[in-house]
């Protein structure tokens, strides 16, 4: 399995999981199992799940930049922290190695907050 069927896979399994007593009482108030009722039912079941893969998604997206900028680029903080540990230039790899963290920290605090705002309806989490 690729890296990348990660999130997708997490989306699927959240979607199998989902509340089966909301969709028998949906259900049996009418809704056809493919209708836009049964999914306004559906797509709120789903939104924590969806959020968490696309913060695992976030991630591992962030990594394969760096990654690759460190491989094949000429500009970017990839490369900079690869060519400062050519060099043997210690501070400077961990200069770029904290300009990422600080990225990958903004990113993750960006995603809990579109999934706190996403799932408001469903009370504290």
């Amino acid at each position: 399995m690729r890296n990348a069927e990660a999130p997708d896979i997490q989306t699927d399994c959240f979607l199998h999981r989902r509340d089966r007593l909301t969709i028998s009482i949906d259900n049996s108030n009418g809704s056809a199992r493919h209708s836009l009722r049964h999914l306004r039912v559906l797509l709120p079941l789903a939104l924590p799940g969806v959020i968490g893969a696309l913060r695992i998604g976030t991630g591992m997206s962030i990594v394969a930049v760096i990654v690759g900028e460190m491989i094949v680029s000429v500009y970017g903080i990839g490369n900079w922290i690869s060519r400062h540990r050519t060099t043997f230039d210690t501070p400077d790899v961990y200069a770029g190695i904290v300009v990422v963290l600080i990225f990958a920290l903004v990113i993750n605090y960006a995603m809990v907050r579109l999934g706190r705002l996403a799932t408001r309806h469903r009370g504290a989490t």
